[in-house]
């Protein structure tokens, strides 16, 4: 450990906590690796070692606590990886159910679709836990304990969507660690605590391309999320940071990384107490930077060079796709070589609208027709119907020409509601007005209308964004949704 670098942090932490004491924030945690032999430099265990009254002979640095969501930069570095996305691809940000567990961003809003970039700097919630689904919970855990993460038990089966989130437990050392593997090139090293240790070579765990990127990413200055704590970030060198606040207000972290040193915080109460002002970005933020600008040397601030691996590319503005012939802006954006998707914009299609009755055509139908060819933007289902239902414009694509062939390409509605993995149960004694199962699907923006099918049986039809109930009986019953294109999709519903 470095004396001058420990006595300024231990000043740090004392004169940032002093203002929050007596607002229910007890103590905090200050951890500093230097990035160039990943030796620890500095750590602050507590507010006041000889404060008794506040735990403070317990060590912060080593305590799990929930990380709120300061996992979420490991997860999108590991899914560029994977090359399930890249920095300007679209991720959705709209209500999902999970067989009853329902994300929520921290403000309570949605936005329909965000970029891979916004939902990071803005660090929304929904887009990740989604993403942690395309991932897999168990592969993102096992690639969290590749990095040093010891708290998570291999044996423990009830981890969930909820990890990305914080609902785990993690040790400011450990995290600050994994930290330094981004500033490492994705090289994870365990901490060197004592001067006659090796500096280890270190294992692989992340390209040097995708930790590279997720650098970039996370020194994005202008943070939506906190606009009011832009200052610690502005009119100053890089640094790479991310923050996070545990459910119910009980933790605050900061974590970021120059070339030179990673610097982890951590600040709540011992007894787990909450405080409505213990924010990571409040409390943690500005003793994460304050202790850059005290312990960093001209060196230090020298920024990382991009790797072979990372080239510039332009994508579809709209879809963060490679452009087709009809994607009118595009914008640049990071990608691996050889890894990140190469799939061409889907929401950008071209149709043949007859000029005389506004029908679409198909190619069999150009013949003898006047027609002109118009672009329209067609999104997801599950996006078109939260656009719709909460007031987004959307293109409105005309109906097929009646005479052509009825049944389209292409997948059926997407049914939300009921939930196929579920049994549901009539209760005894309860009026039947009070047990009734929602009807719910997602179509695409091509779709007018759909109709729902109860053991072949029409029990509804209207346009995909309203929805409807039914009266259930006991049984198994086989449920259809099919929209007006012919395509359908149908679920065993179970009512015991």
């Amino acid at each position: 450990m470095d004396r001058e670098i420990q006595g300024k942090c231990t000043k740090i932490v004392k004169k940032h906590l002093a203002g929050w004491r007596d607002r229910g924030i007890t103590n905090a945690a200050v951890v500093v690796l230097d990035n160039r032999t990943n030796s620890l430099r500095a750590l602050v265990g507590s507010y006041d070692f000889f404060d008794q009254e506040n735990s403070g002979q317990v060590n912060g640095a080593v305590c799990p606590r929930s990380p709120g969501s300061a996992l979420k930069p490991l997860l999108y570095a590991y899914a560029l990886d994977q090359g399930l996305i890249t920095p300007s691809a679209i991720l959705q940000d709209v209500p999902v159910n999970f067989a009853g567990y329902v994300a929520e961003n921290y403000d309570g809003k949605y936005h329909g679709v965000v970029t891979v970039k916004e939902a990071l700097t803005r660090s929304l919630n929904v887009p990740a836990v989604l993403l942690l689904a395309d991932v897999g919970v168990w592969d993102f855990i096992s690639f969290l304990r590749d990095g040093g993460i010891s708290t998570l038990d291999p044996k423990k089966t009830d981890y969930g969507l909820s990890v990305i989130l914080g609902g785990c437990d993690v040790k400011l050392m450990e995290l600050a660690n994994f930290y330094s593997t981004l500033a490492n090139s994705g090289r994870f090293r365990p901490v060197r605590y004592c001067r006659d240790e090796a500096v280890s070579e270190g294992k692989e765990i992340l390209s040097h391309g995708a930790s590279y990127i997720i650098s970039e990413l996370l020194t994005e200055v202008v943070r939506p999320d906190i606009p009011a704590y832009w200052e610690y970030s502005l009119n100053r060198p890089k640094v790479a940071w991310k923050t996070g606040t545990s459910y119910g207000h009980r933790d605050a972290w900061s974590i970021g990384y120059t070339r030179g040193f990673t610097v982890g915080v951590w600040a709540g109460n011992f007894d787990g107490r909450s405080a409505r002002e213990l924010v990571g970005a409040e409390v943690a933020g500005p003793i994460l930077f304050d202790t850059f600008d005290a312990i960093s040397g001209k060196d230090d601030w020298r920024w990382f060079a991009p790797p072979y691996s990372v080239a510039s590319r332009k994508v579809c503005a709209t879809s963060g796709m490679v452009p087709n012939q009809d994607c009118v802006h595009t914008v640049e954006e990071l990608y691996l070589r050889n890894v990140s998707p190469v799939n061409q914009c889907n929401i950008h299609r071209a149709f043949y609208v007859d000029d005389q009755t506004g029908y679409r055509l198909c190619k069999s139908d150009l013949g003898e027709r006047s027609y002109h060819r118009r672009v329209f933007e067609i999104w997801p289902p599950e996006v078109a119907t939260w656009m719709e239902r909460n007031g987004y414009p959307l293109d409105w694509i005309p109906p097929l020409l009646p005479a052509s062939q009825n049944l389209m390409a292409g997948s059926g509605p997407v049914i939300r509601s009921p939930e196929a993995s579920c049994e549901y149960r009539l209760r005894r004694g309860i009026s039947p007005e009070y047990q009734r199962i929602l009807l719910d699907a997602s179509a695409e923006n091509s779709v007018n209308k759909i109709f729902w099918f109860l053991d072949g049986k029409l029990v509804w039809s209207g346009p995909p964004e309203e929805k409807t109930f039914i009266h259930p009986e006991t049984g198994e019953h086989n449920l259809v949704c099919e929209d007006d294109h012919g395509r359908s999709t149908s679920m065993r519903l179970v009512i015991r």
